[in-house]
């Protein structure tokens, strides 16, 4: 809730993970899908709204970018790969006697899309939305797409698997007696556009880099001194990702009174102390030396991902 940083899954899991959940959704219908239109924080999806800015723009956090986010995929880099997926996956489809639109992808609803998760990686920065908000994340405009109905032998024809999750086992199966393509159809497209990037490494040393940072000296000094300053406020509370642990939640919609209080609180003693920006020198030192170590894999995630936009754009052109 407070922003930790997500554990390392490869992108190649990610999107797939997504397109399955879609496609679980087309599968039952949209009302299957109802209690989930709303993702959760650092979710992908699909919709209409405003797309994040690369960096936060506004907070304690605002013009932070960490080094190994230059050897992640982008949003737009990810929108980009996408978007030709689903442009084949549709040519695919129908090559089967099929009729296959994807939900368009316009925008992803949350801030926090990649795994540096730069506005909320230690924690509540930004006070506008502190004030607003409370511990939740703002829901950015974010509204779902439209989800056809899909029967069971489309869902095949298009995943590859008889169930739209990610860890279902393939099936072998035929249409109109030519194979079905490993992965289905969404597996051959991104398979033709190179998006089954594997972006372990990056991902690996970004979640390895924030442990490191946090038990460095410098940092723990500073969150010994953003505990203190919440003492003084009234909350005993040791480390920032817990703070949201003493704000009852609101029985209503939006959050509580005494939630908003401990947030601003929170956030106070975050801007007296430094803490955000201590914690990111140090962790910034900690990826620098990181890239150091693991320059020629870096470099090879990030030609793949180069690679693959590339490809993607050429197929949407």
């Amino acid at each position: 809730m407070t922003g930790v940083p997500r554990r390392p899954r490869s992108r190649q899991y990610r999107r797939t993970a997504t397109a399955l959940l879609l496609a679980g959704c087309t599968l039952l219908g949209a009302a299957a899908c109802s209690d989930s239109s709303k993702p959760a924080p650092g979710a992908h999806g699909a919709g209409t709204g405003s797309p994040p800015p690369t960096t936060p723009q506004t907070g304690l956090a605002a013009g932070l970018k960490l080094p190994l986010s230059a050897y992640m995929e982008t949003y737009e880099d990810n929108r980009t790969i996408e978007r030709a997926a689903d442009r084949l996956t549709h040519d695919c489809m129908a090559r089967f006697g099929f009729t296959y639109n994807a939900p368009e992808r316009t925008v992803n609803p949350a801030s926090i899309w990649d795994n540096t998760n730069m506005a909320r990686r230690y924690g509540l920065t930004d006070r506008s939305q502190v004030e607003r908000y409370g511990y939740d994340l703002p829901d950015e405009g974010w509204s779902p797409p439209p989800i056809p109905k899909m029967s069971a032998e489309e869902l095949v024809m298009l995943t590859g698997r008889t169930e739209p999750k990610p860890d279902a086992p393939e099936v072998s199966t035929t249409q109109n007696g030519t194979a079905v393509p490993r992965g289905g159809c969404m597996g051959e497209s991104l398979d033709k556009v190179g998006g089954q990037l594997d972006t372990s490494v990056p991902d690996r040393l970004d979640a390895e880099s924030f442990d490191t940072a946090k038990a460095d000296d410098r940092v723990q000094q500073v969150i010994q001194q953003w505990s203190g300053c919440m003492a003084e406020k009234g909350y005993q509370v040791a480390l920032p990702a817990d703070a949201f642990k003493l704000a009852p939640r609101a029985t209503g919609s939006g959050p509580s009174k005494e939630e908003i209080a401990v947030a601003t609180a929170d956030l106070d003693c975050k801007e007296r102390t430094g803490l955000v920006k201590v914690w990111f020198d140090v962790e910034s030192e900690v990826q620098r030396k990181q890239i150091e170590e693991n320059q020629l894999a870096l470099n090879q995630t990030r030609e793949r991902i180069t690679a693959a936009v590339k490809s993607a754009a050429s197929a949407t052109s």
